[in-house]
């Protein structure tokens, strides 16, 4: 089974969520470029990075991100206002500055937790206008 989730409908959700205006593309079939706005002291800048799937298994995701030591900064500041306001996945996210790398642990995270109880996932495929999630049912 394919689960599709076009990139409009991200950027939606990051809009009326949390009042965010992200624009994702595709790079290649394991990686997308992701562009948005941060107010830099009196300035709004956009930024871009780059996200790869580097690993999916049956209990974890993992992805490389590319930037600039502002772009560590940002992430670093961004996961931990996740982590802080998203007590349920505090235990599941580790980042790695070192490397790039951001793991989530989808076993710490009830939600997913209960979603791998009956789906495998096998992989994470971006394609021209969405991420798609293949798995099968256990």
């Amino acid at each position: 089974m394919i689960l599709s989730v076009p990139f409009s409908e991200i950027s939606d959700y990051l809009r009326s969520h949390y009042n965010r205006d992200v624009t994702l593309s595709r790079i290649t079939d394991d990686s997308f470029h992701v562009t948005f706005t941060q107010k830099i002291l009196i300035k709004n800048v956009n930024i871009g990075l780059d996200l790869k799937i580097a690993q999916l298994d049956s209990e974890s995701v993992t992805i490389i991100y590319s930037g600039s030591f502002a772009i560590d900064m940002i992430l670093s500041g961004l996961l931990a206002f996740i982590i802080d306001n998203y007590p349920d996945i505090r235990n599941a996210v580790t980042v790695s500055n070192n490397d790039k790398k951001i793991r989530v642990d989808l076993t710490k995270i009830e939600k997913a937790r209960k979603l791998l109880e009956i789906l495998e996932p096998k992989a994470i495929t971006v394609d021209d206008s969405a991420i798609a999630l293949t798995a099968t049912l256990r």
